[in-house]
């Protein structure tokens, strides 16, 4: 990759260090405990991590701009208070120079922040293709063929003990991909496109309100009012376990750069105001916050942090039964067969 040709100054050995980064967990302010263990995510996944590098790095972009027009300002006063023209025309170019600069800055960053869907799409054609025809696959990265083949391997409902919902498909196969189902006793749904297996779990819900039903999203309005409808639409109890991890607005605030902005609809503010008066946990400012049509995708947080927020939320709300460790052996070996040994032998 040439970094004079795209907007991210990209290079090869910068997008393998972050791809390194988000399998290791070597983020920073990423709160999660050390571990040996490395992270799998998706190609979009990925995409964000370099946007966020790139938005969050960038916070005094304009400083330089900033104080020059600071300068120009005051140069410019003091020319009028003396009435001297020459003053006032040399802090009226000074005054014109940093804005000329701020311009330039703004067209040439703008597809990384504007980070709208199509920049992100392109990403993996753009950085990773190339790449990867070179080096091989990225490191922790998941392909087409595993996303597949991990949409496949679906938990039998009488091995889920906690069940999670998320609109975000990409982070719903970073969790597949880092074995949580199995590791957990997790079910995965996406409320958009439910499938038979999606079926047979919803009705297990029903038939166990204390299951525990997390939630993931993004910090926006819009997530907020499909998620909390859920549990109404599908029949579950009044009183039914639900835990919300997440993404909330006091969660992302201070990350200025990575803000978008939408235009909500009466509808949807209607709907919205309407689940803040049925309990709807938020503060008066993440409240007005959303209100405004501000949001901030999920998949800016690092795979890592969902991976161990989860984790931690299926063990506190849902842990496993105690099992006897004789009977857990006996089990065992059932399963291999060896409780029928003896018999056989005995009859030759």
């Amino acid at each position: 990759m040439e970094p004079r040709e795209n907007a991210l100054k990209m290079n090869d050995l910068r997008l393998r260090k972050i791809a390194e980064q988000l399998r290791e967990a070597r983020i920073s302010g990423l709160d999660i405990p050390v571990s040996e263990q490395q992270y799998r995510y998706t190609s979009l996944q990925l995409a964000y991590a370099v946007l966020r590098k790139y938005l969050l790095s960038k916070p005094n972009q304009y400083l330089v701009e900033i104080v020059l027009t600071v300068i120009s300002g005051v140069v410019f006063i003091v020319g009028l208070f003396f009435q001297n023209e020459v003053i006032v025309g040399i802090s009226l170019v000074l005054l014109i120079l940093p804005l000329l600069s701020v311009l330039t800055k703004i067209m040439k960053n703008a597809p990384a922040l504007l980070f709208n869907s199509r920049f992100l799409m392109s990403f993996k054609e753009q950085f990773i293709h190339p790449w990867e025809r070179i080096h091989g696959i990225l490191p922790g990265r998941i392909t087409a063929d595993e996303i597949a083949a991990l949409r496949l391997a679906q938990l039998p409902p009488q091995q889920v003990r906690a069940v999670l919902v998320s609109p975000i498909v990409d982070i719903l196969d970073c969790l597949r991909a880092n074995n949580l189902p199995q590791k957990l006793g997790i079910a995965l749904i996406d409320p958009n496109q439910l499938t038979e297996h999606d079926e047979a779990i919803i009705a297990l819900l029903r038939s166990h309100p204390r299951m525990p039903l997390l939630m993931l999203h993004d910090a926006c309005a819009t997530d907020y009012v499909l998620l909390t409808l859920l549990p109404k639409k599908w029949g579950l109890a009044s009183h039914h376990r639900i835990v919300d991890l997440g993404l909330h607005p006091r969660h992302v605030q201070r990350l200025r750069p990575l803000w978008k902005r939408e235009t909500p609809s009466k509808e949807l503010l209607d709907l919205f105001e309407f689940q803040m008066s049925n309990g709807l946990a938020l503060t008066t400012e993440e409240r007005a916050w959303l209100r405004k049509g501000y949001t901030v995708s999920a998949l800016f947080i690092p795979p890592a942090k969902w991976v161990v927020m989860v984790s931690k939320a299926v063990e506190r709300l849902a842990p496993k039964p105690v099992v006897d460790p004789e009977v857990e052996a006996q089990a065992q070996a059932r399963a291999v067969g060896f409780m029928s040994w003896p018999s056989s032998l005995e009859r030759h």
